[in-house]
């Protein structure tokens, strides 16, 4: 049983490194794009990634980063959440901003928040950092994937170089 469970560690392993290695090369394909099927395409990959990495083996303090991580983000999702859905969550409501829509009849909500009008597409900004600092995290735990993962990355950084002068050359 324990030599099984090492070959689906170990494929579980593969793909992830795979699958982050995949969002890492095409990520400058649209460096800094905003485009919603690009954010799509990497979160899905990253998605996959980071999920295939929560079985990955990690050392007490490598547990205890992850475990900060994970909750200081899911205590600003659960924030975000309070601030942008009502859900039924009046006794949040300030009663003076009530009052300033009665008397000066702007519409104005009874919760005023920063991020009342949040855009759909930063829920998958913040779900694209999430899933790729945990993929590169998980990924980063085995020496051997981590110096694969870099390789990587040289080398599609330096051909997007090459890409980029022999474009500019007229």
């Amino acid at each position: 049983m324990i030599p099984r469970m090492r070959s689906v560690a170990a494929t579980f392993s593969s793909i992830q490194l795979w699958t982050t290695i995949a969002a890492l090369v095409i990520a400058p394909l649209v460096f800094g794009s905003v485009d919603q099927f690009w954010v799509a395409v990497w979160t899905i990959l990253l998605s996959i990634s980071a999920l295939c990495g929560v079985g990955v083996r990690m050392q007490i303090g490598q547990i205890r980063i992850f475990y900060t991580f994970v909750s200081v983000c899911g205590i600003y999702g659960i924030v975000s959440i309070i601030q942008v859905v009502p859900l039924g969550l009046d006794q949040l409501n300030d009663p003076s901003w009530h009052r300033a829509d009665e008397l000066l009849g702007l519409g104005v909500p009874p919760r005023i928040s920063s991020r009342a009008e949040i855009p759909p597409l930063a829920v998958g900004h913040f779900l694209l950092f999430v899933t790729s600092f945990l993929s590169g995290f998980s990924v980063g735990t085995s020496r051997a994937n981590s110096d694969r993962l870099i390789g990587f990355a040289r080398y599609s950084i330096l051909l997007y170089a090459i890409q980029r002068c022999a474009g500019d050359v007229p």
